[in-house]
């Protein structure tokens, strides 16, 4: 039945209304790659949904068949003429309002990649009490949760006949933190999960103790998160509780390149645990208030104000997709009393000497720290990270081989961020969130004199390009 479905999607093009004749897609290839993330979805082998119903496509063409919006334009460009794929995408199995799926949108140009990939929405589909990863059948109602502190054995990488380090790896996460290692379409090599495994055990382990970081159930290896030409080396979504590293641009990166995009996407998660749960209401709207980070946040200068009830991000909004980069909030944030959207116009044309001075001024560590509170708390998590590093290798080290060690840790840091300076030392150490970060996430000597060690860092080599992790 898989097999025959993929044809008819290719070749399908019922009930269609759009002008086809400019959209940018190659119909064959780029329907097999969107269909085929639903075999990964959940885990390798994720069971296929059942076909779209005649319902389901009378609703698509009813969908379709009114004045173009934004909405209808985005499906139409990501899944051409084929009805069955923009079913699926507008698809809600146990009808809770929220869509199964959210549909990758982080490109839809072909002379830049290509997106419509499928991810998990609803964190149970079949709302019978198992979420998804954790259900062998996972649009089948009936399943019960596994022992406590027991992997399911299609999650399982010992199962599979697997009896080396990254199996040992997935089960000493799993049995301390409760979040399972899943490959999707790449898998997790020895160094990736290794490097996971020192991040969750070294910084965030207080945390996952604290019960601070209930927002985190799995953390999967993808190819990327478009089909082509993704952009992005990792990425924490908080409705589906995931954090995702992609092995397409991480890769080529060095160890301390890969443990500062972990750190930094390990930060988010402990943002969006602030929140939990979220209400039904933010699930099916995809609008979020995140009143506890505002508070929380408050003490670090950033402030927050409520949107209007006209403004243009709930216009913007699509009301019967799901998309990875959709949703919003109810406020905008301020730091320093100014919002972040003209901190950005401000620096958006500074370089050089200009821009490090402006940085300097205003106790930033990047330009990339400006986007919103967020991104503001996972950058200053990294510097806090590499500060900690610098200052060690300041005290065990001495004369050239110190000055070749922080010269090789700045070239790094240079390579890795390109033309946002990365000035980790403006989080100075009694800086009201340096004092935070390091009462919740201690760093200890034996951590970083271990990573020199075993020169986890690399930190004598030049790292490839980092960039800024979304």
């Amino acid at each position: 039945m898989i097999k025959t479905w993929i044809l008819s999607l290719c070749f399908l093009s019922p009930f269609f209304v759009h002008n086809s004749s400019a959209l940018p897609w190659d119909g064959k290839r780029i329907t097999h790659l969107q269909f085929g993330s639903l075999k990964t979805l959940y885990y390798p082998g994720t069971p296929m949904p059942t076909e779209p119903n005649l319902d389901e496509l009378e609703n698509v063409r009813d969908f379709l068949s009114g004045d173009p919006t934004e909405e209808t334009d985005f499906l139409v460009k990501t899944y051409g003429p084929n009805h069955p794929m923009i079913a699926l995408a507008l698809r809600d199995t146990d009808g809770d309002g929220q869509t199964d799926y959210r549909i990758d949108d982080a490109t839809t140009d072909l002379e830049e990649g290509y997106g419509g990939r499928f991810f998990e929405n609803d964190l149970d589909v079949d709302n019978d009490g198992v979420p998804n990863i954790y259900d062998p059948n996972p649009y089948t109602d009936g399943d019960e949760l596994p022992a406590s502190h027991s992997l399911p054995e299609h999650l399982d990488w010992i199962n599979k006949n697997e009896t080396n380090q990254r199996a040992e790896t997935q089960h000493h996460i799993f049995q301390d933190f409760g979040v399972v290692l899943i490959d999707r379409s790449r898998a997790f090599d020895r160094r990736y999960s290794q490097i996971v495994d020192t991040a969750l055990r070294w910084v965030f382990a207080d945390a996952f103790e604290k019960g601070q970081m209930d927002g985190l159930q799995a953390i999967v290896m993808d190819d990327d998160n478009a089909i082509e030409g993704g952009d992005s080396y990792g990425m924490y979504e908080s409705v589906n509780q995931t954090l995702y590293l992609f092995d397409n641009k991480l890769k080529d990166l060095s160890p301390l390149g890969i443990l500062l995009v972990v750190i930094h996407e390990l930060g988010h998660a402990y943002q969006a645990s602030m929140n939990l749960p979220f209400s039904h209401q933010e699930l099916a709207s995809n609008i979020f208030s995140e009143r506890p980070f505002r508070s929380f946040m408050e003490r670090f200068e950033w402030t927050s104000v409520e949107k209007a009830a006209d403004d243009e991000d709930y216009k913007k909004l699509f009301k019967n997709v799901a998309t990875l980069y959709s949703s919003t909030n109810t406020f905008d944030f301020l730091y320093r009393g100014k919002l972040a959207t003209d901190w950005q116009k401000e620096i958006s044309s500074l370089k050089g000497n200009a821009l490090i001075q402006f940085l300097k001024a205003n106790k930033l560590v990047n330009k990339y720290s400006l986007q919103d509170a967020y991104e503001w708390f996972s950058e200053n998590m990294v510097a806090y990270v590499i500060g900690n590093l610098n200052d060690r290798i300041s005290v065990r080290f001495e004369g050239r081989e110190k000055t070749r060690r922080l010269a090789a840790l700045k070239r790094i840091l240079d390579k890795a961020y390109g033309d946002d300076p990365y000035l980790f030392k403006n989080l100075e150490s009694f800086s009201p969130f340096y004092r935070f970060l390091n009462l919740e996430f201690p760093i200890s000597e034996d951590f970083l004199d271990g990573l020199i060690a075993d020169d986890f860092l690399a930190i004598d080599q030049t790292s490839p390009e980092l960039g800024s992790p979304r």
